[in-house]
């Protein structure tokens, strides 16, 4: 599906928002001035439920009356933490799980912001992302939605390139010893977890680490913050200085390669 132009509208609110960003407003109406609209359709995001993020932004903006902002080094990333933080809370405190069927219908995309023709095509992306799992609906949300990069989506959501990378350390040692067990490597990771190993979820996503055999040994591997799975064809590692100089570590799968 051809997307471009189909979020002008959220785009549009996203550049005066970062217009607005670069006059530092520290004032608080300054700052729910410049950033109501696009925290909120976060918290929608997260929450699933109006009520829920309406009542989280009122805790959340309470907080922040209490805060210094002027001490706040880079505002936009820390009220995303926040909304975070006041929406994990929420889910702990209300039972998210047992009240999910019950989600209120949220647009992710400003459908009224002037898209014309595009419209019909926006409402097939929204219904895209309100059938994604929350984690992956968030990244989508942040950089497609609200312009983070993702090495500004990996600070608000707390999780590293690190997390991904010791969690497929993990999941290789599982593989390790079942293949000393049993004098072979399983076919489907799903196997591992049949025969009662637990093993780690990919942070990105939250779905199972990818895997395969390969030759004598194996590959494992997250998607990566970008969300989107090369099926490990090419290693940031792999690459030159002068190459990675130039590339962006979060556009590659983060792999562990065995091989013996």
């Amino acid at each position: 599906m051809e997307t471009s132009g189909l979020l002008d509208g959220t785009r549009l609110e996203r550049d005066r928002t970062r217009e607005q960003t670069d006059a530092r407003p520290r004032d608080l109406g300054e700052v729910y001035d410049a950033y109501a609209g696009p925290l909120f359709r976060y918290l929608v995001a997260l929450l699933r439920v109006e009520q829920d993020a309406e009542d989280a932004m009122q805790d959340l903006f309470v907080a922040l009356g209490r805060a210094d902002l002027s001490r706040i080094r880079d505002l936009r990333a820390y009220l995303f933490q926040a909304a975070r933080r006041h929406a994990l809370a929420t889910l702990r405190a209300r039972r998210r799980q047992e009240r999910e069927t019950a989600a209120a219908e949220f647009s992710w995309i400003d459908l009224d912001a002037g898209l014309g023709e595009d419209r019909a095509l926006a409402l097939d992306l929204d219904r895209a992302l309100q059938k994604l799992p929350s984690e992956q609906r968030e990244v989508v949300m942040l950089h497609l939605c609200e312009g983070f990069s993702f090495r500004e989506i990996a600070t608000v959501c707390g999780v590293s390139h690190n997390t991904a990378a010791i969690r497929a350390a993990q999941v290789a040692l599982t593989l390790e010893v079942y293949g000393a067990e049993h004098s072979a490597y399983p076919a489907t990771l799903a196997a591992l977890e049949q025969a009662g190993w637990k093993l780690p979820r990919d942070p990105f996503g939250g779905g199972e680490y990818r895997y395969r055999p390969e030759g004598a040994g194996f590959v494992v591997w997250s998607i990566g913050l970008d969300m989107q799975d090369d099926n490990a064809s090419r290693e940031f590692a792999d690459l030159s200085p002068e190459a990675k100089r130039q590339a962006n570590q979060y556009d590659y799968d983060i792999i562990f390669r065995v091989g013996r």
